[in-house]
C-alpha cells in the first residue's frame, strides 16, 4: 500500500486549529508532526520557561498553524520574555547582572531600585502582555524553514 489517508490530527496546542487542512500530503504533516514531538519534548534543552514562553511568542504572533509554530520554536531567541509569576524586583536584579550595571558593593546593591529597573526594561523591550508572560519581539530576523512568511503588500504603478 503505498497512500494513506489521514481522518483526524490531534495536538498538544489548542490553537492550532484544523491541522489536517493545513497540509496537501500526509508525509509532509507527519514529518512536521515528528518534528513538533522533538521539540516539544526537547523544550529548548531544558531551558526553564520554554514552554510559557513559547505559548507567549504563539499568542503574540496569531499562530494557528503547525508549521508557523515549528518556524517560531526555532526563534524564540527572536523575542524578548518575562513569566507573568516573577517578583519584579528579582527580575530586576537578574537584568541588572545580566547588564553589567548591579553594583557589587553590599551597600550600594541594598540602594538599588531593582523593581524600577526591571519596570523600565519591560517599558523600553515594549512587551506585550499574554496569557503566559509578557513577550515582544526584539528585531532579530526570523528565520523560516517549514512556514512561509506573509509577503507584505508592494505598491506598483
Amino acid at each position: 500500500m503505498t497512500e494513506c489517508i489521514a481522518v483526524d490530527v490531534d495536538c498538544c496546542l489548542p490553537q492550532l486549529e484544523d491541522i489536517l487542512s493545513q497540509y496537501g500530503s500526509a508525509s509532509e504533516l507527519v514529518r512536521h508532526a515528528i518534528d513538533f514531538g522533538y521539540i516539544w519534548s526537547e523544550q529548548g534543552q531544558g531551558e526553564p520557561r520554554w514552554a510559557d514562553k513559547f505559548m507567549a511568542v504563539m499568542e503574540l504572533e496569531d499562530c494557528h498553524r503547525l508549521d508557523y509554530a515549528l518556524d517560531l520554536a526555532q526563534n524564540l531567541h527572536c523575542y524578548h520574555f518575562m513569566p507573568r509569576d516573577i517578583d519584579l524586583a528579582d527580575y530586576g536584579k537578574e537584568l541588572a547582572k545580566r547588564d553589567g550595571i548591579y553594583p557589587k558593593d553590599e551597600l550600594l546593591a541594598s540602594c538599588f531600585d531593582a523593581e524600577g529597573y526591571a519596570n523600565q526594561r519591560m517599558k523600553r523591550m515594549g512587551l506585550s502582555a499574554a496569557e503566559h508572560g509578557f513577550v515582544s519581539w526584539n528585531g532579530t530576523e526570523l528565520n523560516f524553514e517549514y512556514s512561509q512568511p506573509e509577503m507584505e503588500p508592494t505598491m506598483s504603478m
